[in-house]
């Protein structure tokens, strides 16, 4: 019979070099980043579903408010995205009617009693709800 001395090893033989942290290589590696074509395609989602495209009746109006929305759709999506962190509803991050009146109150000068009153936005977030549901492609 024949032995063979025993191997001893190191710590330093089993770590595995440290490799630069990429999103390639991530958890975040199927995200899909906001970019031009994206948004575009967010916005006209948004757009369809408003109630806006029959609330204005004069067409030069209408894409003049479009196109003004749009201009400022990342502003608006962004804040979306940080008051349907606030309170969402279960696991889902979204905007409910208390958040909706806070941040119409926090509005400067949106509220004002005569041509826009609480009641307003309160009737038109319950009828977005409404009609929005039907026709919601993420269920």
């Amino acid at each position: 019979m024949k032995a063979k001395p025993r191997q001893i090893f190191t710590a330093a033989e089993f770590v595995r070099p440290i490799s630069p942290w990429s999103v390639a290589k991530s958890f975040f590696a199927p995200y899909k980043f906001d970019n031009a074509a994206l948004l575009n395609k967010c916005f006209e989602f948004d757009w369809k579903c408003s109630s806006l495209n029959r609330m204005i009746k004069d067409p030069e109006a209408n894409g003049e408010s479009k196109e003004y929305l749009r201009s400022k759709y990342m502003m608006i999506r962004e804040a979306y995205k940080h008051l349907a962190c606030v309170a969402p509803s279960g696991n889902i991050a979204s905007i409910g009617q208390n958040v909706m009146t806070g941040l119409m109150l926090d509005s400067n000068d949106f509220i004002d009693y005569k041509i826009m009153k609480l009641s307003d936005i309160d009737l038109a977030f319950i009828a977005t709800n409404a009609i929005g549901s039907k026709s919601f492609p993420f269920k």
